[in-house]
């Protein structure tokens, strides 16, 4: 299906960011104009993975939810369209977005160079940090990265906080472990000392539990995008044209305090 894109001119803040809704999107790639392409008529499908929370999982009743679930249903409504989520598996989501089985891949998508040059990406909607984790109550007393020499610190087998431990922290010793319900259990038991992991890893368990607490966040410049076809860079100002009017209305804020606290 193909619908006249309707570039609405805005300029919106968000989490220290200035993003633009209708122009080129934020893309370093080749995002093409024209009209605005649809797998099925009337319908935004989106696909995401369903085992990634707390961007998209299932719920104890089998329903789906997450922050990214909640931010593409708001953004459907916006649009009058109606939602269709599909699950994809982290490694099927780009390529079966540049094979058109989906208009929006989402799923905590980096701006990575590698991704706006193979998609057309939406602004930015949330900074994609890192954060340092600590037991509450700590017995050791971390309060940030400078606290970290000689203690054990759990990280995400290939993981970008694997990455910043290997490069920054000689004087730890680091615990590769293979999913994040690892580390923070591994947090709980006391078997590491801190954890390095996402920024919204750290809130969503934070929010959930009282005993684990983000210390410290390490800001590692990259933020969270939605990502299209290149040839689809109409839809993706539709998309921005929503992310905009969430911004100015505080829903997006709203929403990022529902997932992660304030």
């Amino acid at each position: 299906m193909l619908l006249r894109n309707p570039c609405l001119t805005s300029v919106i803040v968000t989490l220290g960011l200035v993003l633009t809704a209708c122009q080129r999107p934020a893309s370093d790639g080749a995002c093409t104009t024209g009209d605005v392409q649809l797998l099925n008529e009337g319908t935004l499908t989106v696909g995401m993975d369903f085992d990634y929370p707390p961007f998209a999982f299932d719920d104890s009743k089998g329903r789906s939810t997450g922050f990214e679930v909640d931010l593409v249903r708001a953004i459907a409504k916006d649009a009058g369209l109606k939602l269709l989520l599909v699950n994809r598996t982290s490694a099927a989501l780009l390529p079966g977005l540049l094979a058109h089985r989906q208009d929006i891949a989402a799923s905590g998508l980096r701006d990575s160079n590698e991704l706006k040059e193979e998609t057309c990406a939406s602004v930015p909607y949330l900074t994609a940090d890192l954060a340092l984790l600590a037991p509450a109550p700590d017995p050791h007393s971390i309060g940030d990265i400078g606290d970290l020499q000689g203690r054990s610190v759990g990280v995400l087998e290939g993981g970008r906080g694997a990455e910043w431990a290997e490069e920054h922290l000689e004087a730890s010793t680091i615990k590769t472990l293979p999913a994040t319900d690892d580390l923070l259990s591994s947090l709980r038991e006391r078997t590491v000392d801190a954890v390095l992991d996402d920024l919204v890893i750290g809130r969503f368990a934070q929010k959930r539990a009282e005993d684990i607490r983000v210390v410290d966040t390490i800001r590692t410049g990259e933020r969270y995008v939605l990502a299209a076809h290149p040839e689809n860079g109409a839809l993706v100002a539709v998309v921005n044209a929503a992310l905009s009017k969430m911004n100015r209305n505080g829903d997006l804020g709203d929403l990022e305090e529902k997932w992660f606290g304030g």
